[in-house]
């Protein structure tokens, strides 16, 4: 759902898995969840709640370096780094510029 940029159903599948977490993963969703609600707020021209969830996002996703549950953090993280760095004027919205979750194949989840 997220690499098809239905960011908003992403959220919905991943808060699902985040409420049914009581392992350690449980930040992890939490740190996609903000991910893709970043994502939403840029693709509805919201650039300063895209910087503010990047940012809390970003901080919940690099304690599970360099991959967690099948996805490749260490990439994404780079990813989305770019894509955030000197946003002192944010560019509009532009789908091919959202990093993207790489999933394993064998992995659980690829939301």
């Amino acid at each position: 759902m997220y690499n098809r940029h239905a960011f908003f159903e992403s959220h919905e599948a991943l808060e699902s898995l985040w409420l049914k977490t009581t392992t350690s993963e449980r930040n992890f969703y939490k740190g996609l969840i903000q991910v893709a609600v970043a994502m939403l707020h840029w693709s509805r021209g919201n650039p300063s709640g895209a910087l503010s969830l990047y940012q809390t996002s970003r901080r919940y996703l690099s304690g599970y370096r360099p991959d967690c549950c099948g996805l490749d953090v260490e990439a994404f993280l780079n990813a989305y780094d770019a894509l955030f760095r000197d946003w002192k004027q944010p560019p509009p919205f532009a789908p091919e510029r959202v990093p993207v979750l790489k999933w394993k194949e064998n992995a659980v989840h690829s939301i």
